[in-house]
């Protein structure tokens, strides 16, 4: 039995993300990237204190393309399905960004 975020597809197994992200764009960065850029930045700080740094990959990608691009480099379809955020927890944001 498959749980209600997967879907038996053509024989397979279609996994569905449902990510709250509508529209938005960003430029992500493997794992292995950040930490070899932390690590630098931790050893020789100085120049960068103080600053802000932009931490992104090097294509600006939609939550439909970063689908595709996983499917294409796992071999199995990935599909997004813009998500909501309940009423509750969006409140529950309102509240604690007061309290800030």
């Amino acid at each position: 039995m498959h749980s209600a975020d997967h879907q038996v597809v053509k024989g397979q197994l279609e996994r569905k993300k449902k990510i709250p992200g509508g529209k938005g764009r960003h430029s992500p960065i493997a794992a292995d990237d950040q930490g070899r850029a932390i690590a630098a930045l931790l050893k020789a700080p100085e120049g960068h204190i103080g600053t802000a740094i932009d931490l992104s990959g090097p294509v600006e990608m939609d939550y439909e393309q970063m689908a595709a691009e996983l499917s294409e480099a796992l071999g199995r379809k990935i599909v997004y399905q813009d998500g909501s955020i309940a009423p509750d927890a969006l409140d529950s944001a309102r509240h604690l960004l007061q309290l800030l």
